[in-house]
């Protein structure tokens, strides 16, 4: 629980983390969550929103992603689980944010916004750019006080997450333990036994072979087969002969235009007095209005009033330019004065009670707006694209009505096009159609029963019309087989005496094996990872067995181990300290999970 965000335990880093992940859905696509309901109940109190279930959607497809590939879908691990592991990430989050206010750590609107604009990926040229911002939210399913939302509930886990990493203390003791530990050394005695060479000495006979063949058939059975029909229907098929209504073009194009009006930015340079920096707010305004008067009579240009009186150091070097707004990025009393402005105009003195502000209006943009004849053929195709879709959904629930009522697959798509594979192994059928249908095709024991597949934008309907079970292979097709099965368990007998031998007897120092290695490291790439583990593991002088994967033995026996010294405990003090400090921290962790749950309250419903 919680890994996603524990294991980024700096502020910053982890704020970008989250940040980026609430923007996923152009790259993993939508789930069918929180379409039909509203309501989605409570974790510890805490509301779950329509915007809470999609991003935990999101984020759950991510990590399914890194493990079977882009390629997966929720086919591949069914409904069930997928709703599980959405529900466990909302619960997740929940906690963590219930917590956070449980301690009064919630973050303010203000707060969000200072972090948002400082994004880069909302920014152009360095400077905060609205319409980028409002474009990215809206084209990834949120909408601005949605993602500002979003953003508020990630830093207050963050400051929450903060102040437990700053109740964690790893004292020097515990790093020099670790330390000693992990540098130590071991002169070994071995024996290594390799299990290629035993099973490569083995002589068998064409008699020998046959005899364990028929011994042993269920080793030598043919892959089961099926055969099917299937048909295939996606979106493009339905999309010929659609015609379009013009005048649903022109009211999309009218759309289109009124949205890009509202993007208009304005860019805005200020002049700062803080009020701090005096004895009264009085005396602050009394500064300021002088000021403006030198403006407003000409006696002072903008920017040399900026660089000679503004209280404003991160932006005084570049004339008090704060950037560019669409009405969204300034507090509410800068982007209502900018939007009574002209060009290179300023504004009149603005009170945001502990600062005080004059403004100048300095670049409008208005976003390039495409004509008509340029974004037609565009939205033609987009309208297309939708009665297609709209068309395929209207085949499906027609052919499932059909389904339902019984019909056979012949008389469903008779006229159509359908595919018709014989006696096909799975290999075989991953090759032609895609591993999603092979695994419904193979997972089902239903004869002549129609079903269908989704996957992306495709439909799969099929049948299955013949089973085939695995057949026993002819001695001649399956004798390299037998042999290798054979020679293997032959090896493993040979084997098994060796082991015995060096059991009871100890280490053949004599034997062209044996070997020996001083001052082995922990995690030394003389010896595989398996046998350097339990050579620490295991107590001098005692005699232990490793055994790998691919057959191969080592025989072990640790004879001596040297401790690291003073010098090497000091040098080695600050590269430990960090990797002590994680652990500790995975162990708090575990700690944390089980404190946060004592007490938790799911009422989770519609997921």
């Amino acid at each position: 629980m919680l890994e996603s965000v524990r294991n980024l335990l700096s502020g910053k880093t982890l704020f970008i983390l989250v940040t980026f992940l609430a923007i996923p859905f152009v790259f993993f696509g939508s789930t069918s969550f929180g379409t039909v309901f509203s309501s989605f109940g409570t974790v510890n109190g805490e509301t779950v929103s329509q915007t809470d279930v999609n991003l935990a959607a999101s984020n759950v497809t991510q990590r399914y992603q890194s493990i079977f590939g882009d390629e997966f879908s929720i086919d591949l691990i069914g409904e069930e689980q997928y709703a599980e592991s959405v529900r466990q990430e909302i619960i997740n989050q929940k906690l963590l944010l219930s917590a956070a206010r449980a301690a009064d750590l919630i973050a303010s609107e203000k707060q969000a916004k200072k972090e948002i604009i400082q994004i880069e990926n909302f920014q152009t040229d360095g400077q905060f750019d609205e319409g980028l911002f409002q474009s990215v939210v809206r084209a990834n399913g949120f909408t601005p006080d949605d993602y500002i939302n979003l953003v508020q509930q990630t830093i207050s886990m963050d400051f929450f997450i903060q102040g437990l990493t700053n109740s964690t203390y790893v004292s020097a003791r515990d790093i020099e333990k670790f330390i000693v530990a992990f540098e130590k050394t071991r002169d070994v005695d071995f024996q290594f036994i390799d299990f290629g060479a035993i099973k490569e000495t083995q002589s068998i006979s064409d008699e020998q072979i046959k005899s364990f063949y028929d011994a042993n058939p269920l080793l030598f059975l043919d892959k089961e087969r099926r055969s099917l029909q299937f048909l295939t229907l996606n979106s493009k098929i339905f999309a010929d002969g659609i015609a379009v209504d013009e005048t649903l073009i022109k009211s999309a194009y009218e759309e289109y235009l009124a949205e890009q009006k509202s993007n208009v930015q304005r860019r805005a340079s200020h002049l700062m007095v803080d009020a701090a920096n005096y004895n009264s707010k009085d005396e602050a305004l009394e500064k300021i209005r002088s000021i403006k008067a030198e403006l407003d009579n000409g006696a002072l240009n903008f920017a040399d009033a900026v660089v000679k009186f503004s209280e404003d150091s991160a932006t005084i070097n570049s004339n008090g330019d704060l950037g560019y707004s669409a009405g969204f990025a300034f507090p509410e009393e800068f982007e209502a004065a900018l939007g009574e402005l002209s060009l290179n105009s300023i504004s009149n003195i603005i009170d945001l009670e502990d600062t005080l502000h004059i403004l100048k209006l300095t670049e409008i943009v208005e976003p390039e707006i495409k004509s008509y004849a340029e974004s037609a053929d565009e939205l033609k195709q987009d309208y297309i694209a939708g009665e297609a879709a709209a068309r395929l959904q209207n085949a499906i629930a027609g052919y499932e009505a059909r389904i339902l009522a019984g019909e056979s697959f012949e008389s469903i798509f008779a006229g159509e096009s359908f595919v018709f594979l014989n006696t096909v192994s799975e290999e075989e059928l991953t090759q032609a159609t895609s591993p999603n249908l092979t695994k419904e095709v193979f997972g089902s024991s239903a004869l002549n029963a129609v079903a269908f597949q989704e996957e992306g934008d495709e439909v799969t309907f099929f049948t299955i019309t013949e089973i085939i079970e695995p057949q026993l292979l002819t001695f001649d097709t399956a004798k390299d087989s037998a042999k290798d099965e054979l020679m293997t368990s032959l090896a493993q007998n040979a084997l098994a005496e060796i082991n015995t031998t060096i059991k009871d007897q100890g280490l053949n120092t004599s034997s062209t094996d044996f070997q020996t290695y001083k001052s082995v490291t922990r995690y030394s790439s003389l010896l595989p990872r398996e046998v350097g583990k339990a050579l620490f593991q295991a107590n001098l002088e005692e005699l232990t067995q490793v055994s790998l994967s691919n057959g191969d033995v080592y025989w072990i026996k640790a004879t001596n181990e040297t401790l690291p010294d003073e010098s090497l405990i000091n040098s080695k003090a600050e590269q430990y300290e960090l990797i002590v400090n994680q652990i500790q921290q995975q162990r708090y962790n575990i700690y944390l999970d089980n404190l946060l749950r004592k007490n938790l309250r799911v009422d989770l419903k519609n997921i």
